[in-house]
């Protein structure tokens, strides 16, 4: 029986926001692997080139995927300056996927940046700087480097593993290009977005 004294409502506390984060966090990675990418990626087409690689081919794709994954963090590092590798490297993971999931795509995986990034104590007009400047570069980047067709195009190669990373989609942007255009696309934008910074 209540003594008409108000019950407080529970907080949450640091590690059910944690477990909480984490759980939303694997919704989001089963989301993407079991309903969204297998409508614009043909898994089993993918499958078939993977068991034709060498065991140097598998080093080379991992090691490519390492270097690609490497290069998500510096432009946002220079960009906004006081902004941590860890951080960096969470925050464009995030943003990607939800641009893949997202029909927004782009807009929403640039919404997700500016929120995690404003969560994380960042100033309002510098994280709408940072934002900004990542974008359009990487946009302008990825642009001029499908334009000049910088990797060729799939299955011109001969080799199966840059076959394989060529087809890569790189969906935080828009899409369709491979990981060889992304990567040179993040190491122009560092040094691109330091320049209109300064």
């Amino acid at each position: 029986m209540s003594d008409g004294t108000p019950v407080g409502r529970r907080r949450l506390t640091r590690t059910h926001k944690r477990l909480l984060g984490g759980a939303a966090s694997v919704a989001v990675v089963v989301a993407v692997f079991a309903f969204f990418l297998p409508r614009i990626a043909d898994y089993r087409s993918v499958i078939d080139v993977l068991r034709t690689l060498s065991w140097q081919n598998w080093l080379l794709l991992v090691a490519a995927t390492l270097l690609n994954l490497s290069t998500f963090p510096p432009p946002w590092m220079v960009a906004l300056p006081g902004l941590t590798y860890r951080q960096s490297m969470a925050m464009t993971q995030a943003a990607t996927a939800l641009a893949i999931v997202s029909p927004a795509g782009a807009a929403v995986g640039m919404a997700g940046s500016y929120s995690m990034l404003r969560s994380w104590g960042f100033p309002r007009t510098a994280v709408g700087l940072a934002v900004a400047v990542t974008g359009v570069w990487n946009q302008l980047a990825k642009a001029l480097l499908h334009q000049s067709d910088a990797c060729g195009n799939v299955g011109e190669h001969g080799n199966p593993v840059v076959d394989v990373v060529d087809a890569e989609p790189d969906m935080s942007a828009g899409g369709g290009m491979g990981t060889g255009q992304a990567v040179d696309g993040r190491f122009i934008a560092p040094f691109l977005s330091q320049q209109l910074v300064l």
